[in-house]
């Protein structure tokens, strides 16, 4: 009887363990996958720049002028005919030299503060002219104000052309042989999260320059982009990250750069078949925005297991969601 009690209890812990052995083997772990499919690509060059206007004029003193009033703002938009500013400009008549030989050198030294009664005799000299502005745009700039004397020829107001921007970047003297005018641009302001304007390359300069690199000196080309019309609030000086589309590749096996690994044996990724988990070794080529050609180890509409950080070679899996 104990004989029979001894074999019942072993042939009992047996089956138990038969079981507990095939519930292991069976359980298998959650993944995502992949699936390989021929797609195109793009080649780019990328590089950063600075918003600024397209096309800025400058609105300047004729002569010695004091300002009398200013009718702008920066941010303003005027139109053409516009009043932008008031001035009594100084006129030194041939008398007043012939009185003075040396008139004209004492007034152009005479800028900035002056006191009242040497403001009070020039401005016997004085005739009174409006300021126009001969096109529309935008108020960028107002370098003076009222009772300021200032001298001829200085900057008074600067005009852009509204809503018309541009980005000059700088390209190294070794990748400007694959720039051209017309070629898309993808624009990334550091200041709009989450979007991605378009533009194109519209000049490249006729000459290099000597510009301040992570190396030290380099010697690059500048090119400027052009944005297309955009909605959002912009502000000169925003830095922008271009990227530059140079050509398109077709039909090549693309995958995402935080799907491939790597270990002493190179570059590979987890292939999901059936049930199983396998890990394959694969040769990469041209690199992109967005990842990595694979010249071989894996095929068209092969699944890669996206979240392969506690895989295994070998593993069983159940796969839950594909892309």
């Amino acid at each position: 009887m104990k004989k029979y009690l001894i074999l019942i209890t072993a042939t009992i812990l047996v089956i138990s363990g038969i079981f507990t052995y095939g519930s292991i083997v069976t359980a298998a772990t959650d993944v995502s996958i992949y699936t390989v499919k021929p797609t195109s690509a793009e080649n780019t060059i990328s590089a950063n720049g600075k918003l600024q206007y397209e096309s800025e004029k400058t609105v300047s003193a004729d002569n010695y002028c004091f300002i009398v009033s200013v009718e702008v703002s920066a941010g303003d938009n005027v139109k053409k005919g516009d009043i932008l500013m008031t001035v009594d400009e100084l006129s030194i008549s041939g008398s007043v030299i012939e009185k003075y030989p040396d008139a004209d050198v004492l007034i152009s030294t005479v800028t900035g503060e002056i006191s009242d009664d040497i403001k009070s005799e020039l401005k016997k000299y004085c005739t009174r002219r409006t300021i126009y502005s001969d096109s529309e745009g935008t108020v960028s700039a107002v370098m003076h104000h009222e009772e300021e004397f200032v001298a001829r020829h200085s900057e008074l107001i600067k005009l852009c052309s509204t809503d018309k921007y541009i980005i000059p970047v700088n390209i190294n003297e070794t990748m400007i042989s694959r720039i051209k005018t017309g070629q898309n641009v993808d624009i990334r302001f550091s200041a709009i999260e989450g979007k991605k304007f378009k533009g194109k390359v519209i000049k490249l300069a006729d000459e290099a320059k000597q510009v301040s690199g992570l190396g030290g000196k380099e010697t690059s080309v500048e090119v400027l982009i052009k944005p297309e019309k955009i909605d959002e609030k912009l502000r000169i000086g925003y830095n922008a990250e271009c990227d530059i589309v140079t050509s398109t590749d077709e039909n090549i096996i693309l995958v995402p750069y935080e799907y491939i690994r790597s270990d002493e044996n190179g570059s590979y990724v987890f292939i999901a078949q059936g049930r199983q988990a396998y890990k394959k070794y694969i040769t990469t080529g041209t690199e992109y925005h967005s990842g990595a050609s694979v010249i071989s180890g894996i095929k068209a509409n092969e699944n890669i297991i996206t979240n392969a950080n506690e895989i295994y070679d070998g593993q069983r899996i159940k796969v839950l969601t594909g892309e």
